[in-house]
């Protein structure tokens, strides 16, 4: 899929425009961006699982004590 293609919708775009500013190796809390954006679990996961397959963003999954944390 194209950029183009990718990021038409307001969301992804929102999304990439967020994280841009960022440095490569700088990590956004799942929970943090989800609460930023104002979006659902669901909706920001479908997301960023289109944006990750295209290679614009990674997820870094962990725990911390017995919480399950995903970092983009």
């Amino acid at each position: 899929m194209t950029f183009a293609g990718l990021v038409h919708q307001p969301t992804p775009l929102r999304l990439l425009a967020g994280l841009a500013p960022l440095p490569a190796e700088a990590e956004v809390e799942f929970t943090n961006l989800r609460d930023l954006l104002g979006l659902t679990d669901g909706n920001l996961s479908a997301h960023l699982s289109r944006l990750d397959e295209a290679g614009y963003v990674s997820f870094l999954k962990t725990v911390v004590g017995r919480k399950a944390r995903t970092f983009i």
